[in-house]
């Protein structure tokens, strides 16, 4: 193996590194959004809803039923899809590494499987 094979599969190891550690923290930040934010939007509907269909007095807003009900749905969705996202980066980064893994493994001489 030569000197510039030596240093490709380092800077490929390397870049993958740093692919891997800001799709992870990336991740983290996506899930939490979706763990935190799912919940919280279901529960602005749903007061919403008593709003709207009880004349829940004892629920202080400054919002319209409607604006609850349909912002908290959205809110819901918006965080649903942040959790797709991150686990749909997930599946790219683990693709790339099999990628990456294989280039380096032929460059170093080795068989791929």
């Amino acid at each position: 193996m030569t000197r510039t094979d030596k240093f490709r599969v380092f800077a490929a190891q390397c870049g993958f590194a740093v692919l891997f550690i800001v799709t992870a923290c990336a991740m983290t930040a996506m899930l939490s959004a979706a763990a935190f934010g799912l919940p919280a939007g279901i529960v602005v509907s749903i007061a919403g809803i008593a709003v709207r269909v009880f004349d829940a007095q004892f629920i202080v807003t400054s919002l319209t039923p409607e604006l609850m009900i349909f912002g908290g749905l959205a809110a819901a969705s918006g965080s649903a899809f942040l959790g797709l996202a991150a686990i749909k980066a997930g599946f790219v980064v683990s693709r790339l590494f099999l990628r990456v893994k294989r280039s380096c493994d032929i460059r170093r001489g080795w068989k791929p499987y």
